[in-house]
């Protein structure tokens, strides 16, 4: 029974979020529909929100509710983990067809729309995460626009899309080491730049934000394993995306590396850091701690 409350109320949130991510979208002007339906497309396609949930549950860990800044900042991260998925299925880069269960955003439009897309979804991230907010003094409000342009660049998910696409080339550097990097930095920086703008628009202490920030990143990092071994182990029509395209595209992965049951027990460890960050935390964490268990045991 607790768990169907806990469960009710991730969706009930999930639900408040998609509510709120279509009213405050920006119409284009009307000689731009189709770039207008090209970033709809992908940015209401059907998704887990893991990123806004992480600002939402990490913000009210010191408070009874939730700030309005949490979802002014959850839709900038939404709009920027959206970019990311367009530009990354892009012929240039991964080359895929299927998202979400639906054609890739340059399949169903066309390849110029699909760049534009993203380039759009990019930008308006920090018109969103620059906009006023009443219940968030500037100092926080700068930090958290600065954290989010740091971890979604070029010291984050940015620079961790060109090491995906590279051979390694490091000397100095192990095939282990240069995969953590690049799981850090293409997906688990996102994830922890999710829950430390949560804490820092929640207003927490600045070594509340830290662990928050930590935790994340270690979850990050379990997300992407678990994300490698169901592509070896699951299915197209499960995953709503092709399950063969880091074979064909030869990246480096946990499961190229390592067999499936060390990739698991990797996964396993890094959930372990992140959950045992959790248990230091004072404040109301059982949502958090709630969701990472249901993550670690999802299917696609």
């Amino acid at each position: 029974m607790l768990n169907q409350n806990l469960q009710k109320q991730i969706e009930d949130l999930k639900q408040d979020f998609e509510t709120y991510l279509k009213q405050n979208f920006t119409a284009l002007p009307h000689y731009t529909k189709r770039l207008e339906d090209a970033m709809r497309y992908s940015l209401f396609s059907k998704s887990k929100r893991v990123r806004p949930l992480l600002v939402f549950l990490a913000s009210q860990i010191g408070q009874p509710s939730i700030p309005e800044a949490a979802y002014v900042f959850a839709s900038a991260i939404e709009y920027i983990h959206t970019y990311s998925l367009i530009h990354d299925d892009l012929p240039c880069m991964d080359n895929d067809t299927l998202r979400r269960n639906q054609p890739t955003n340059h399949i169903q439009f066309d390849e110029a729309t699909a760049l534009l897309a993203g380039d759009a979804l990019l930008t308006q991230a920090f018109a969103i995460a620059s906009q006023q907010v009443t219940t968030l003094d500037a100092k926080r409000q700068l930090q958290a626009t600065n954290a989010l342009a740091n971890k979604a660049g070029i010291q984050g998910m940015v620079s961790g899309q060109a090491a995906d696409m590279q051979v390694m080339e490091q000397d100095n550097m192990t095939q282990e080491e240069y995969l953590l990097f690049i799981h850090t930095y293409k997906t688990a920086k996102l994830f922890s730049v999710s829950t430390q703008i949560g804490a820092i628009v929640g207003g927490l202490t600045d070594l509340q934000q830290e662990q928050l920030a930590e935790f994340g990143l270690q979850l990050g990092i379990c997300f992407q394993i678990q994300d490698d071994i169901l592509e070896t182990t699951s299915s197209t029509q499960v995953l709503g995306k092709n399950t063969t395209s880091d074979q064909v595209n030869d990246k480096l992965t946990y499961v190229s590396l390592y067999s499936v049951e060390q990739a698991q027990e990797k996964m396993k460890q890094a959930y372990e850091k992140a959950r045992n960050i959790l248990d230091t935390i004072e404040g109301k964490t059982e949502l958090l701690i709630y969701l990472t268990e249901s993550l670690l045991g999802r299917k696609a």
